[in-house]
């Protein structure tokens, strides 16, 4: 974002906010799409710092590896990080969309608690799925 302004341009930044309290002590898999990561990164630090038993499955879906949070956050060895690039090739990333079935692949159980962030359409997508599939435990935050 800066490297597109010109000296002296004002620009309005918007702080992040949201409702967003992940203080069960349960298994937790956390879907974002691009900044939708934002609201998760406390908690991220929370399990790096603390014991926290129950591991954390994290679904990051960005347009290019630039924007993965690896690159600049160091994740806790009992995170699992899926990355989802959509518009370059990365080595160590799905070159694809979040699909609902990658999720389903954990095969967690129905008290595990989701945290879905990003676009309305894409929170939705997550919520019917899951929903679908008989999980309960769904919190969500989208924008637009």
């Amino acid at each position: 974002m800066f490297s597109e302004l010109n000296k002296g341009s004002k620009f309005w930044i918007k702080y992040p906010f949201g409702n967003f309290f992940l203080n069960r002590d349960t298994q937790k898999v956390l879907i974002a799409a691009g900044t939708g990561i934002a609201p998760f990164l406390s908690y991220l630090e929370y399990v790096k710092k603390n014991s926290v038993s129950n591991p954390t499955y994290i679904f990051h879906s960005v347009k290019t590896s630039q924007e993965l949070i690896d690159k600049s956050f160091e994740i806790s060895s009992n995170v699992l990080y899926f990355k989802f690039i959509t518009r370059e090739s990365y080595e160590s990333a799905y070159n694809r969309r979040i699909e609902i079935s990658d999720i389903l692949k954990l095969n967690v159980s129905e008290d595990t608690d989701f945290y879905i962030c990003g676009s309305m359409e894409f929170v939705n997508k997550f919520e019917k799925g899951l929903r679908e599939n008989g999980f309960k435990n769904i919190y969500s935050e989208s924008w637009g």
